[in-house]
């Protein structure tokens, strides 16, 4: 929704369809136990124990009533939850709520965002970060983990066993950008990252910050660029300095530009005393 510049961008309504008694005094106890544990001193474990049981016995009463409890409304039309699960498979609420969400939003999203990748595994907000440090420590042959080559896949950047960006459509974009740069010139990070309501994405294909760097992360492996971060310039020859930074600061990068060409005339006279 932060992609749109309406005042009211689409948004998912889910609504106890009647109160129950039960469920709302777990709440409250659960809400109680909470505030307490921030506050006690000695008795703090006793208060989180305590939230601990009631937040059970809430999990437990959405497992047993979240299909009929609740309904859904999306765009002025309400149905029940049931309904919008009804050919799903058993799954927990966390991925009952999503995939309605996700039932609702991929119109909407696809509208604006129609290249947005699609990924093979689960992110989230939270994972993300985490994903896009795997991905860059693939890319510097530290470690390979399932989610840092699904992330790669999804960005189009590994052809076969090898990774070549130029042929990722995300990657080839960026590339373009650079090419209308002079020589000697830069693109800023505020040509390749916009935002809205705080939400930031690159205006092309709507990438998050996380991915662009991986991106460029892959133009700094395949010689393509050279990436400005506070202190340092990264290039092919110091690849693995990435893979030692947070990716928070490689987010805040501040530039990118073409490497510095060889010294093509001063090397083929050494090889040719050689």
């Amino acid at each position: 929704p932060a992609f749109d510049d309406e005042e009211n961008p689409d948004e998912v309504f889910f609504r106890l369809v009647q109160r129950d008694e039960e469920f709302e005094r777990f709440l409250k106890l659960f809400s109680a136990a909470s505030e307490m544990a921030a506050t006690a001193g000695g008795t703090k474990q006793v208060y989180e124990s305590k939230a601990k049981t009631y937040l059970k016995k809430i999990s437990d009463w959405l497992r047993s009533n979240m299909l009929t409890a609740y309904d859904v409304t999306y765009r002025g039309a309400t149905k029940r939850f049931a309904e919008w699960v009804k050919h799903a498979p058993p799954s927990s609420i966390r991925d009952l709520v999503n995939l309605v969400g996700s039932q609702c939003l991929e119109p909407y999203f696809q509208d604006i965002a129609p290249d947005y990748p699609s990924f093979s595994v689960l992110i989230t907000n939270k994972n993300r970060s985490q994903a896009a440090e795997d991905a860059i420590r693939w890319i510097t042959g530290s470690i390979k983990t399932r989610q840092g080559t699904a992330v790669l896949d999804a960005l189009g950047l590994p052809d076969g066993d090898k990774l070549r960006p130029q042929k990722s459509r995300y990657a080839k974009w960026i590339l373009e950008q650079l090419e209308k740069k002079g020589p000697g010139q830069v693109l800023n990070r505020s040509e390749l990252i916009t935002g809205n309501r705080g939400v930031e994405y690159d205006p092309r294909f709507k990438l998050e910050p996380e991915w662009v760097v991986v991106i460029l992360a892959s133009l700094v492996y395949s010689g393509h660029v050279t990436l400005s971060v506070t202190g340092k310039k990264i290039d092919a020859s110091n690849l693995e300095d990435l893979g030692k930074m947070a990716i928070d600061d490689l987010k805040d990068f501040k530039h990118i530009e073409r490497p510095r060409e060889l010294p093509l005339r001063a090397l083929q006279s050494l090889f040719e005393i050689l």
